[in-house]
């Protein structure tokens, strides 16, 4: 249930939907948040594409990471490294997952704003393309991960068979690039204070309370 009491955080999160430290960055933000007096806050999400030439099929994870960093063995260390901060916050990275485009994944979240239900459709989304080897531009499948966020099957599905969030879509991912954002997770709170990348607790903790008291 949405909190009735008035925020006194706005978090901004910019992230894409394959990308493996915005999981782990949310994680430390809902930890860090746990930890303030006052943890109420509001959270958004704003679209970004890592690759926004990628294709619309997808491909197995490993074949295109090895094809953009040209060693499996490094992107294997990468991946374990990973996999063990995930476990110290409770997730379970599999690297199983189908990797192409995400548009698709960021229009089902824009249906999710509309229902007030991002945070859990976002969380649903990356837990099925990072820990249950998903496929991120499956309609099927980001339509379970959405039921599972709080959507409805039906309007989910017509939704995605629609082309409907496109333009949305679109427009926050033009945004993130005329501000510079090069990289993500990018957080932004109460449009002053920013964290880039998962950055260790501390600073979470750090950047939210100078933000409280500002």
């Amino acid at each position: 249930m949405p909190s009735t009491t008035p925020a006194s955080l706005k978090i901004n999160i910019i992230s894409d939907t394959v990308c493996p430290f915005c999981y782990l960055g949310y994680a430390r933000l809902l930890q860090a948040l746990k930890t303030l007096d006052s943890p109420a806050a509001s959270i958004s999400w704003q679209a970004y594409h890592l690759n926004p030439h990628a294709s619309t099929q997808s491909e197995p994870a490993m074949d295109i990471l090895v094809r953009k960093f040209g060693d499996e063995n490094r992107v294997r260390m990468v991946q374990d490294r990973i996999k063990t901060m995930g476990q110290e916050l409770g997730l379970n990275f599999s690297f199983e997952g189908r990797m192409g485009h995400t548009r698709d994944s960021h229009r089902v979240i824009q249906l999710a704003k509309q229902k007030n239900v991002e945070n859990e459709v976002m969380s649903e989304i990356m837990k099925m393309y990072f820990e249950e080897g998903g496929d991120i531009t499956s309609a099927e499948d980001l339509t379970r991960a959405a039921v599972q966020g709080g959507l409805d099957k039906e309007e989910t599905r017509t939704w995605l068979s629609e082309g409907k969030g496109a333009a949305e879509v679109d427009r926050e991912v033009e945004d993130a690039y005329e501000r510079g954002v090069r990289g993500v997770p990018h957080f932004v709170i109460n449009d002053k204070w920013e964290i880039n990348g998962a950055q260790d607790l501390s600073v979470f903790v750090d950047t939210l309370k100078k933000a409280q008291s500002s």
